[in-house]
């Protein structure tokens, strides 16, 4: 159960990746640009009270597997269709009971509300949403709780129910909640909220149980909890159960972690196992590279859970979005979508790991425009985010010198560089000069930095050299004399002045 799977493309920007159409075959709803604001079901979920109704459970279900909205009504539909016949079954089984077990209605949830109390009919979550106001549901959609004795017997018969009658063939990544309902296939998560809307709707309290890769429940009876794996129809309190860990093992590839071992798992609420789906929506669609739809999804769990694990995978999903950008050549884009997602999220650890990628964009955009021989561009782009603040002046310095470099040696070989229209006072034929002129420039930008006095000594003494070989002395003097007056240190050049002075008969 992957749910903590997720890849970070971070350093991998200078490869390329065929990115187009992805999100397409992903299955999800396509956006042409990563949400970053959560759904506003979300805020609802969190301006309510655990443990929720059965509306506000099946509807958050339903939102959190990406269920469009326009299809929640019909994908709700079908739930309570099926929890109606599952009411139904085990009413019918309640009225064959012992009258012992009839009345043991009287038994107190863990948290002391009597256990026939019928489900309230809250308003729809789904129906808060405007585009959603079709999937308001009645009481009349959803009847009152069967009186049923709440029992370890009675749990027990919630799972055998939901293998023999909805459960048909387990996928690791079958996560969707109506996807189960309509097709049968479920993983661990999709099957441990399936099992707690069905004893949800018959007055059991459940919580869910989380381990490192693998998530079940645990449903509280006669003031007692036991474990369910959902995965299996032998799963209800399975201890050392050989059907339960031969089936179990074979069939998710997982280890069952028993109550004991406290360190391997944790108990979580109905929010946080609600927030699983969504977890498990991030890692799959990361892994299959659609990283503009695994942002929504980390986006909501980010607001429900405000937690330190949800906050990594948020940074992680905006920056692998971020990065897929720079993949298509398209760092601007990169950059300016994780300027819109730092104008969203304050929070100061997000905003430390997102502007270490702006720094890879950033120096990934000023190599492309460079390699465009767009210098004016990169030299306009390095200066505006030292300003901003995104890139560190070392680096703006290292990357300034470059860009000169590049464009006095792009000029130096005779090629047309539409940012190097220096005219020498010297010669305004030498292609050396006008190099050395760029270079200038760049000790003027960034200070006297030792490569491109180097480069300017270099440029400067070919400049002169071509003048000796004309016999051209004189204006090969006043080259030397100019190189001087900026590097009066260089003893290359001071040697080039010797040369021409005893050539000259001087």
């Amino acid at each position: 159960m992957p749910f903590n799977k997720y890849l970070n493309l971070l350093g991998l920007l200078i490869a390329f990746y065929a990115f187009a159409g992805i999100a397409a075959a992903s299955g999800e709803e396509v956006e042409t640009l990563p949400r970053l604001k959560p759904l506003n079901e979300v805020n609802i979920l969190l301006s309510r009270d655990e443990p929720y109704d059965l509306d506000t459970f099946i509807d958050a279900a339903l939102i959190f597997s990406g269920t469009k909205y326009n299809n929640i009504y019909i994908g709700k539909s079908r739930i309570l269709k099926e929890v109606a016949a599952f009411r139904e079954f085990m009413g019918a089984a309640a009225s064959e009971g012992t009258a012992s077990a009839a009345a043991a209605d009287t038994t107190l949830s863990p948290t002391g509300n009597p256990v026939d109390t019928p489900a309230v009919s809250a308003p729809s979550l789904a129906g808060n949403s405007p585009a959603a106001a079709a999937t308001v549901f009645t009481s009349v959609d959803n009847p009152a709780v069967p009186t049923t004795a709440l029992t370890p017997d009675t749990a027990e018969k919630v799972l055998e129910y939901l293998h023999k009658h909805i459960l048909r063939a387990y996928s690791e990544k079958q996560t969707k909640i109506d996807v189960l309902f309509n097709t049968g296939i479920y993983n661990c998560v999709s099957s441990a909220v399936a099992y707690m809307i069905l004893a949800k709707s018959i007055g059991f309290t459940v919580k869910g149980v989380r381990t490192k890769d693998h998530a079940f429940c645990t449903v509280y009876a006669g003031g007692k909890g036991y474990d369910v794996e959902t995965t299996s129809p032998y799963g209800f309190d399975p201890g050392e159960k050989k059907d339960f860990t031969d089936a179990f093992g074979r069939t998710t590839g997982y280890s069952y972690v028993p109550p004991g071992n406290y360190r391997d798992r944790n108990t979580i609420n109905e929010k946080e196992m609600l927030a699983l789906i969504l977890y498990n929506r991030n890692a799959f669609l990361t892994e299959r590279r659609d990283f503009f739809n695994a942002v929504g999804p980390a986006v909501d769990a980010y607001a429900l859970l405000n937690n330190a694990e949800s906050l990594e995978r948020l940074a992680v999903s905006l920056n692998n979005t971020a990065s897929a950008y720079g993949l298509r050549g398209e760092m601007k884009r990169g950059i300016d979508f994780l300027k819109r997602a730092e104008s969203v999220y304050i929070n100061k650890l997000i905003r430390d790991k997102l502007n270490e990628n702006i720094l890879k964009l950033y120096h990934n955009y000023v190599i492309e425009l460079i390699k465009r021989k767009d210098f004016s561009a990169a030299l306009t782009v390095l200066n505006n985010s030292l300003k901003e603040n995104y890139i560190s002046r070392p680096e703006w310095k290292n990357l300034t010198v470059y860009v000169y470099q590049v464009m006095a040696r792009e000029t130096s070989l005779g090629r047309s560089v539409a940012d190097a229209k220096a005219i020498s006072r010297l010669d305004s034929d030498s292609v050396y000069l006008r190099a050395a002129e760029i270079i200038e420039k760049g000790l003027k930008a960034v200070g006297r930095d030792r490569s491109l006095l180097r480069n300017y000594e270099v440029y400067m003494h070919n400049a002169a050299v071509e003048k000796i070989k004309l016999k051209d002395y004189r204006t090969a003097e006043r080259i030397v004399k100019a190189g001087l007056r900026v590097i009066p240190e260089s003893s290359v050049l001071a040697r080039d002045e010797t040369f021409i002075k005893r050539a000259a008969g001087q």
